[in-house]
């Protein structure tokens, strides 16, 4: 809007100029209502939807000059019913909280509002208790006005009720306390990282274009090292500590940081393959087994499970990784695997003896069969002499029967044992096992009494020698 300046002469007007200036007059304040309607519309939008309530005061008279509706919303009255009940500073602290009243007061007085002067504002926290008796904490933001001599004659400011986001802050208080006492007191080593760097040079590298990170890593190991360097230590348990035999958590940081102390191929690629599963998916845990070595030396080995803290996806500013000693697991490990070889090399040594040993005593006792069989031919013994050749012959098959099972149990062992199935007589095959052990039966005087008729004409299939070892350890058990 531009405003005319009249001179002295200028302001003698015709009745019809006149009607024209005002007419004119008045659409220029119409324009400003609407505009002055709007920002005020847009402020009480603003006002309502931020829990913010606005208010001016005379520091004089000590009174209210005004309040929003939103101001007295969150006292929980109506407009009118504020602005009856709380004309003074005093009728206010009727509603603050006992414990918050004395602060309240020091920041309501002229000389608690000193700093006000500077044109700066300033703000502090308290309690209120509303009608129905609920607490609402609220935060006061105040700015003042100074007349030529300095002395503060009006404020004003803004009131906003934060219940809500104190109730965040104290679940995320307890939260994080949960989260610290669980980290200090796990038995295993546990370790908070800053990889925030780290987190910046992967999106770099990914929006050049980079589409295989863990290779180009590799590759590139002046640039993983670099980054890795940027990583920072921000909590240690003392069971970490205790881990690589640090007597401080300054002087494992000290050697944590000192990348290039224990750099090595291994820890290349511990890294280069962490980075690539968090920029794959940030809510991914890398599990890893690998080297390590204590503060003095000594070697060490240790399971790790690293993850990014849910909420720190975005940045990695907060990586935790769970340390375990494997030292001894490990041993174990290798000292089974040491015995396990030394049994599986004796077990073959076992079975390679057992072959070659039945292999010879087939030899001999082939011999002494054969001539026991001659016996049967010759017409010149006696009975009792072919008798004899008899029993000698059926110990013999039976030894031999015996070198056979050693023999199998060698096959057994050794993985190598066949077996041919075939159509069976089930009778004969009881039959021959009967014949077997007839004479030992009879020996420990023993009547073995065998029905035949249901096994007439029954085939199964299967291995004969086989299934007539079934039997024969059967029946001499």
């Amino acid at each position: 809007m531009n405003t005319q300046i009249y001179k002295a002469s200028d302001l003698v007007l015709t009745r019809e100029e006149l009607l024209d200036e005002i007419a004119l007059l008045r659409e220029e304040l119409k324009v400003r209502d609407k505009v002055n309607e709007s920002e005020n519309s847009l402020i009480r939008v603003l006002s309502k939807d931020l829990k913010l309530g606005c208010w001016e005061w005379n520091e004089i008279e000590n009174q209210a000059t005004y309040y929003s509706e939103e101001f007295a919303s969150i006292f929980g009255l109506s407009l009118k019913a504020l602005s009856e009940q709380y004309q003074t500073v005093d009728d206010f602290s009727n509603s603050v909280h006992p414990d918050d009243l004395n602060e309240f007061k020091c920041n309501t007085t002229i000389s608690g509002k000193e700093s006000l002067k500077s044109g700066k504002g300033f703000s502090y926290e308290f309690r209120i208790i509303r009608p129905d008796g609920q607490v609402r904490f609220v935060k006061e933001t105040e700015h003042a006005t100074a007349n030529a001599s300095g002395e503060i004659i009006s404020s004003y400011g803004f009131l906003q009720d934060i219940t809500e986001l104190k109730l965040v802050e104290k679940a995320l208080q307890k939260r994080e306390e949960s989260y610290s006492s669980l980290f200090f007191n796990l038995p295993l080593g546990v370790l908070e990282e800053d990889y925030s760097s780290i987190k910046k040079a992967v999106d770099k590298l990914l929006n050049e274009g980079v589409t295989d990170l863990r290779r180009y890593l590799i590759d590139n190991s002046e640039f993983l090292i670099e980054i890795v360097k940027g990583v920072r230590s921000t909590k240690i348990n003392q069971a970490l500590l205790d881990l690589h035999g640090a007597d401080s958590e300054q002087v494992f940081k000290v050697e944590e940081e000192n990348v290039d102390l224990w750099w090595d191929e291994d820890w290349a690629t511990f890294y280069s393959d962490q980075i690539s599963v968090f920029a794959a998916n940030s809510s991914s845990n890398y599990e890893a087994e690998h080297a390590d070595t204590r503060l003095d030396g000594s070697p060490i080995e240790t399971r790790s499970i690293a993850s990014v803290v849910p909420g720190y996806e975005d940045s990695w500013e907060r990586v935790l990784t769970i340390h375990e000693d494997i030292t001894d697991r490990k041993k174990d490990e290798a000292a089974l695997i040491e015995a396990k070889v030394i049994a599986e090399k004796a077990s073959q040594a076992k079975s390679q003896f057992l072959s070659s040993m039945s292999h010879e005593l087939r030899t001999p006792l082939n011999a002494i069969l054969g001539f026991s069989q001659l016996f049967e031919y010759d017409k010149n013994v006696s009975d009792h002499q072919r008798s004899n050749a008899l029993e000698i012959n059926r110990a013999g098959k039976h030894l031999m029967m015996l070198i056979d099972e050693v023999l199998d149990l060698s096959r057994i062992e050794s993985g190598s044992l066949s077996l041919s199935i075939e159509p069976i007589s089930l009778l004969d095959t009881i039959n021959d096992s009967l014949t077997w052990i007839s004479e030992m039966a009879s020996s420990r005087e023993i009547d073995i009494v065998f029905d035949a008729a249901p096994f007439t004409d029954v085939l199964v299939g299967a291995d004969a020698i086989r299934l007539k070892q079934v039997f024969l350890n059967l029946l001499t058990n």
